[in-house]
């Protein structure tokens, strides 16, 4: 920090020698109310950096660790085949320590009611974990382990990490009171300085001038920073040439609103890489039921020395899964997703020959742009399950492809299966804006729209027409992108 070699104290203690000892105290008494102001925003920023610790991680490695134990994957924590497992106990009781610390630093009363539920949430949460932990080791009780794992602790663990927003949210409302207590401590210590001024000797004039132009116009100019970052206006800079102890002054709060802005955009940030990290984890699950009829049918084949259909499955089914992963890619090329789902409807045409047919129409000029991969693969399952699969006789299922004329791309995925009336459409609509979807159906079309609308923004997403006894057709609009 560069700053004028001139010190505030030197200026002082020469005016302190022209006999004006009551404007150096006042100043002196000026400067310990700032520190304490500032030590205040200090103590809050220091409230809201524990606070942020370990919460943007929390709920994703306790629900994951448990979910993994509950599916029998995880054999204490082992992280040797899975480095993003991590023990849930660790995770709670670190995460106790912090808000145990907040506890012993929070002065708010309601802020340190919300720290003690927030630790008793986190005993229920251990306990829960007891519970899951001892009832994983019994056999035959997946279904109920996921209900609670689902209606317990992703409840529990979502509560506490709301609660812990609402708690930096009111620590940050703090700033404006703190931000008002320095407007006073200013009011009053220029108050008292004009009436030292005023009787100070008249040949000590040019002195006090200089030295009111040295402190009052950048404590001014704090002040008004101060109100802007209290306000959310984090672009104001101030000036850091001052004389030594306002420049202090200025760079701490510079770096005060520095750091607020970096913590609240850190949480914004993390937050939906989080919810992103989650839905990718979704669309990474591998069905078993249908690994496991596909190999059931292979099997089939063979013991029926129908040896190139089984061949021409096993391939199918290799694509099928090559695809799936993808090296990790979050998107791939049209043209390997529409590969994709041909290798997943040739699987399931050997099954459901009798009931199901497909077309697919996808316009050359759009395959080489990228798509959310495991985009239209469960809209083509939902497809035959819930609509060719609930209807007599024999069904089709089309999938179209084209550009349109504003530098977007849509697809249709079409199927003459039962269809919906207008009440069911609705209901439809309604719960895949759910946080819970009720059913695979639902849950289906909500993570597809999810994974649409955290990509490319609000104005994409699902769109779905239907009728009864006709058909029902899923409209997916999304921006080109190479």
């Amino acid at each position: 920090m560069k700053y004028n070699k001139n010190s505030l104290h030197r200026r002082l203690k020469k005016y302190f020698f022209h006999s004006i000892i009551p404007f150096s105290i006042i100043v002196v008494f000026l400067l310990a109310l700032i520190s304490f102001i500032g030590n205040s925003y200090n103590h809050i920023v220091l409230n809201i950096t524990i606070a942020n610790e370990n919460i943007l991680t929390f709920k994703h490695d306790v629900d994951y660790a448990l979910y993994r134990t509950v599916i029998g994957s995880a054999n204490n924590w082992d992280t040797t085949f899975d480095k993003d497992i991590k023990d849930p106990y660790i995770t709670i009781d670190n995460m106790k320590r912090n808000m145990e610390d907040l506890k012993k630093m929070t002065n708010d009363k309601d802020n340190y009611i919300r720290i003690e539920n927030i630790i008793k949430r986190l005993d229920n949460l251990r306990s829960m974990t007891d519970t899951i932990n001892g009832k994983s080791q019994i056999k035959g009780n997946y279904d109920e382990n996921m209900n609670f794992l689902e209606l317990n602790v992703y409840i529990l663990t979502e509560l506490i990490t709301n609660q812990v927003h609402e708690y930096v949210y009111y620590e940050a409302a703090h700033l404006e009171g703190i931000r008002k207590k320095l407007e006073f401590t200013l009011f009053f210590t220029i108050s008292i300085g004009i009436i030292s001024l005023l009787i100070s000797l008249i040949h000590l004039k040019k002195m006090n001038n200089k030295i009111k132009e040295s402190v009052l116009s950048p404590i001014e100019e704090i002040c008004e920073a101060t109100s802007k970052i209290a306000k959310g206006d984090f672009v104001t800079v101030l000036d850091e040439g001052y004389d030594y102890e306002v420049a202090t002054l200025s760079t701490a709060v510079n770096r005060m609103s520095n750091e607020i802005k970096r913590l609240l955009e850190k949480t914004k940030f993390e937050q939906e890489q989080l919810r992103l990290r989650e839905l990718q984890l979704y669309q990474a699950q591998i069905k078993p039921h249908f690994l496991y009829n596909t190999l059931d049918t292979i099997m089939a084949l063979v013991e029926s020395e129908r040896n190139n259909d089984a061949k021409m499955l096993i391939e199918q089914l290799s694509s099928f899964f090559r695809t799936t992963l993808s090296g990790g890619r979050a998107k791939i090329t049209i043209k390997e997703e529409i590969e994709h789902v041909k290798s997943y409807l040739e699987i399931q045409q050997v099954r459901y020959q009798d009931i199901m047919k497909y077309k697919i129409d996808i316009s050359k000029d759009i395959l080489d742009y990228q798509i959310i991969k495991l985009t239209l693969q469960p809209l083509v399952e939902n497809a035959l399950y819930h609509g060719i699969k609930q209807k007599r006789g024999k069904g089709e299922i089309i999938i179209k492809g084209y550009e349109l004329n504003n530098n977007q791309i849509e697809f249709q995925v079409i199927d003459n299966g039962v269809g919906m009336n207008n009440d069911k459409l609705n209901e439809i609509k309604s719960k895949i804006k759910n946080k819970i979807p009720l059913s695979n159906e639902i849950f289906c079309l909500r993570n597809v729209n999810q994974r649409i609308i955290l990509n490319y923004g609000l104005n994409y997403g699902l769109k779905i027409e239907s009728s009864e006894n006709i058909g029902t057709t899923v409209f997916i609009k999304f921006p080109k992108e190479q």
